[in-house]
Formats: C-alpha cells, structure tokens, sequence
C-alpha cells in the first residue's frame, strides 16, 4: 500500500478522470500544490462532464500533464504511481 507521505516524491498518474478522478486530482492538488500530475482517459479532455470548477482548476493547472485519445495508457511507464478508480 502506497502512503500519502510516498506519493511526494514519486510520479504519479491519474487513471480515469471521471467523479472519483476528478476528486483525487482535487485533493492531491491542495495536498501538493506543486506537484506535477498526469491524467491519463481515454476520452478527450473536452468529452469529459465535469463541473465548472474544477474545469476552470484544469485550464489553469500548468503543473498538469494530460494523456488522452486511444494509447493513454501508454503513459503509464513515465510514472512511478499510478491511481485507478
């Protein structure tokens, strides 16, 4: 088991950015303010519902990496972590 405490140091992917994507990239972003943080869906970004909010927190993420379109999952050797929900 991965601990928050790990997650600082280490590289790390969202997989999925659905409800429960974009509320782990919500509490990982205001644990670590910083941190680089991929997102890797199979959808585009823009065929993605999700609220005002957290849209308008993605435009302006400039410490956010998006991967999307059919090989998203190609990413995945780039990171240490990766979250699946």
């Amino acid at each position: 088991m991965i601990r928050l405490d790990d997650l600082e140091s280490s590289t790390l992917v969202l997989v999925g950015f659905g409800t429960e994507g974009q509320g782990s990239y919500l509490f990982l972003r205001s644990r670590f303010p910083g941190k680089r943080i991929g997102i890797a869906d199979r959808r585009h970004l823009s065929q993605i519902a999700m609220p005002a909010e957290i849209a308008a927190a993605v435009a302006q993420d400039h410490d956010l990496e998006m991967h999307c379109g059919d090989d998203y999952l190609s990413c995945l050797p780039r990171y240490r972590a990766a979250l699946k929900s």
